[in-house]
């Protein structure tokens, strides 16, 4: 790629660019080359942050499950409702 924007400037300086719109497709091929590994990298750190995010929500039920629901002997049903 390096390559490629010398020449490109070199045809510039002679004030002959071999494309006007050279420029462009360099810089959009070095989004691609480097596209992969970003994403690759938010891939991995979004997935490390959903990890954790669903180790916290499954301890945070299990504390609100322990209040609503407490382990302690459930006291026995004396009256039988009818409805």
């Amino acid at each position: 790629m390096q390559e490629y924007l010398d020449r490109y400037m070199r045809a510039l300086k002679d004030g002959e660019p071999e494309n006007t719109f050279a420029i462009h497709l360099l810089f959009i091929e070095a989004a691609m080359i480097n596209w992969q590994p970003y994403m690759a990298y938010l891939t991995e750190e979004t997935n490390e942050g959903v990890s954790h995010l669903h180790g916290r929500l499954t301890e945070i039920h299990s504390h609100i499950c322990r209040l609503i629901v407490p382990s302690s002997p459930r006291l026995p049903i004396t009256k039988k409702m009818n409805i």
